[in-house]
């Protein structure tokens, strides 16, 4: 597309636009880790040094293990450690005022106003949903978009599965049965070649295979993990 047609286009179309261009991994995963990144990026900088944030943080979220990995290993640790010593010191004081539960059972419950990861929320809120809904929207008015959708390695299974149910619901069935064979396509060449790739991989601890080349195999295990996502983040 020229740049006098990405001029039309909004700002978070032209985010989807370009991560479309590229073709190493699923376009949609860079998407939301663009935007995950951008999260995490705010509560270490601005966020954890808003007044009225943190009291709304703890009333209602909390961080899943995936995304307190993902700021330990953010380069600016300070906004990280401000905002975990106070998780931490808001523990202390709760235990100070007895503020414990004792009921070891009621810990594998899951509650209905349990507290959520806020970085979750706000990924699949808003970039997962958005996202499918700027693709499909892309998909349908820009020929320019298409090919590179055709082109693309690959769709991990959770975004594949997200992209067909939303197209299926907003689509015509004619622009639906066309959308649904292009993806599939897409994804069915990439799966074949994994398939044969992941064989080879599994006949290199043969011993009669030990000095034959790995040729694509290597990361054929990583490259499938990748793909095979099915779970929100």
């Amino acid at each position: 597309m020229d740049k006098g047609e990405l001029e039309k286009l909004s700002i978070e179309h032209i985010r989807i636009y370009e991560s479309f261009e590229k073709k190493e991994k699923c376009a949609l995963c860079r998407c939301i880790e663009d935007f995950e990144n951008q999260v995490l990026n705010a509560i270490s900088t601005d966020l954890v040094m808003d007044l009225e944030f943190f009291p709304k943080f703890v009333e209602q979220y909390t961080f899943c293990d995936y995304h307190m990995s993902k700021m330990e290993d953010m380069r600016d640790k300070l906004g990280m450690a401000i905002m975990l010593k106070k998780l931490i010191t808001l523990e202390i004081r709760k235990m100070e005022s007895g503020q414990i539960e004792n009921k070891v059972s009621k810990f594998f419950i899951k509650k209905a106003n349990e507290k959520i990861c806020f970085v979750c929320e706000k990924v699949n809120l808003k970039a997962m949903n958005s996202d499918i809904d700027i693709t499909l929207e892309l998909w349908k008015n820009k020929e320019a978009f298409r090919e590179n959708f055709r082109s693309q390695d690959f769709f991990c299974f959770k975004h594949n599965k997200l992209l067909i149910n939303s197209a299926k619901e907003k689509f015509s069935k004619k622009d639906y049965e066309v959308f649904k064979q292009e993806i599939i396509n897409v994804q069915m060449k990439y799966c074949k070649e994994l398939e044969s790739d992941l064989e080879w991989f599994i006949n290199k601890f043969d011993y009669r295979y030990a000095n034959e080349p790995w040729y694509n195999a290597k990361d054929s295990i990583y490259r499938a993990r990748e793909v095979l996502k099915k779970d929100s983040i």
